[in-house]
């Protein structure tokens, strides 16, 4: 994250996009100033997510007291690493 920050492009997604839950938000922007890569803003009273800039970190999720917002998965964005899953593998063959 300190890469994208520092004008450095991210070159892994998580595979995951950002999703809003408009029937549960209050759309109140609470979660904007904790988003990692600016994919999301406020606007017009709306929470507006920006897919091109979303990595699917999840860092915007715990913020939302509303619980409106979530992680789903997004094809166009290769298949997510499960780290968990290889390290079990590992562990086998060895």
């Amino acid at each position: 994250m300190q890469a994208f920050r520092n004008g450095i492009p991210m070159l892994a997604p998580s595979g995951y996009l950002i999703q809003i839950d408009r029937s549960n938000g209050i759309n109140c922007g609470h979660c904007v100033d904790f988003g990692q890569f600016k994919a999301l803003r406020f606007e017009d009273g709306q929470l507006i997510p920006d897919e091109g800039r979303c990595l699917g970190c999840g860092a915007c999720i715990p913020q939302c007291e509303q619980a409106a917002l979530s992680l789903v998965r997004d094809s166009r964005k290769g298949i997510p690493l499960e780290i968990h899953k290889l390290i079990d593998k590992q562990m086998q063959a060895s």
